[in-house]
């Protein structure tokens, strides 16, 4: 892979696990673009996003303002078992970080016990790995 290649792939995952890939703000045309760049290298795809988001560069904080199922909703159809695989790995993480969110069968208990941040940081990141399952079922 070149590296433009590998740049727009960044470029293309960034767009879309940030939240702004839709129509309304990338145009028809813009969306089509890319959305075709997703489904024609889903392997590549996935790959780059498991080494920016994934193993030693996950991020907690940075995942949770993050959409990485808008991702893999893209590539699911033309690379399910993959996508499948992907989701588990993240999710693995996920639940490591989740183990004191998980333990507290009060929420609301645990939540005047952590600040505020620290809180809605845990739901966003529950939220995600919730989402994330649907991959795996």
């Amino acid at each position: 892979m070149t590296e433009t290649a590998s740049e727009t792939i960044h470029s293309d995952i960034l767009l879309v696990v940030g939240g702004n890939f839709t129509p309304d703000h990338l145009g028809p045309e813009g969306y089509a673009v890319v959305a075709a760049r997703l489904r024609a290298a889903p392997e590549d795809y996935l790959s780059a996003f498991e080494k920016m988001f994934i193993g030693e560069n996950f991020d907690a904080l940075n995942l949770s303002r993050l959409h990485p199922v808008a991702l893999l909703k893209q590539l699911a159809g033309t690379s399910p078992s993959r996508v499948r695989q992907t989701a588990e790995r993240l999710l693995k993480q996920l639940d490591a970080v989740l183990v004191v969110y998980d333990a507290a069968s009060d929420k609301q208990a645990l939540s005047q016990l952590l600040p505020e941040s620290t809180m809605r940081l845990s739901q966003r990141l529950d939220q995600c790995r919730r989402e994330l399952e649907e991959f795996t079922r």
